[in-house]
């Protein structure tokens, strides 16, 4: 809030003026797309910010994480001027967090990297769940992968080579997933099932 007060001596008695302007906050909320945030040396962030990034980490280790946030001047052990709180995200599931030395950096795709993550600097992780994509036929059977004429599939996180009967993998809330349905031969007969694309989401704490 500020006041300011102005006289105007051309008039008798000289005629007193206020103005008031009141100044609104609100958490800034930035794109990062692939880039990140960083600190100029001397600085230090205490407000918050929203970021939206394009690559959702997607790794079979629910630390990984992609860098969102570091500093200049920044060395081994030196103190960060800023902390993971002071990073809020749009997306559901994923969430900032420090850097643990356990833990790798994923890149710009979400895919990791053989690269540890440094201690003071701020990542996004994203909590992964397990997903199943199953072919049942008319008779209720388990179709096998090996007997379906699959098209060109888009499967994020890692995907379960030993399972034989279906499309298992462990990805992110939010990732894009494109299993276009495949065609397949049911007793002599060739078959093929509808096509689906989308993503998973979040209802309810549960995800589909």
């Amino acid at each position: 809030m500020t006041k300011e007060e102005h006289n105007d001596s051309a008039t008798t008695p000289a005629t007193k003026y206020k103005s008031t302007t009141k100044v609104t906050t609100s958490k800034a909320n930035v794109n990062l797309d692939k880039s990140m945030l960083y600190v100029p040396k001397g600085k230090t962030l205490t407000g918050s910010i929203g970021v939206t990034i394009s690559d959702v980490p997607n790794t079979s280790d629910d630390n990984d994480g992609r860098p969102v946030l570091d500093f200049e001047g920044r060395t081994s052990g030196s103190a960060a001027p800023y902390s993971a709180s002071n990073i809020t995200t749009d997306g559901d599931g994923i969430d900032p967090r420090m850097g643990m030395a356990t833990a790798n950096v994923t890149d710009g795709t979400g895919t990791v990297l053989s690269i540890p993550q440094v201690d003071n600097l701020v990542y996004l992780r994203a909590q992964k769940y397990n997903f199943t994509v199953t072919y049942i036929d008319p008779d209720g059977n388990t179709i096998p992968i090996a007997s379906l004429t699959s098209g060109t599939n888009t499967i994020p996180g890692t995907l379960d080579a030993t399972n034989t009967s279906s499309y298992a993998f462990r990805a992110a809330s939010g990732s894009a997933v494109n299993i276009p349905m495949p065609s397949y031969t049911f007793n002599g007969t060739p078959t093929v099932f509808d096509s689906a694309t989308g993503a998973f989401w979040n209802i309810d704490g549960g995800n589909y």
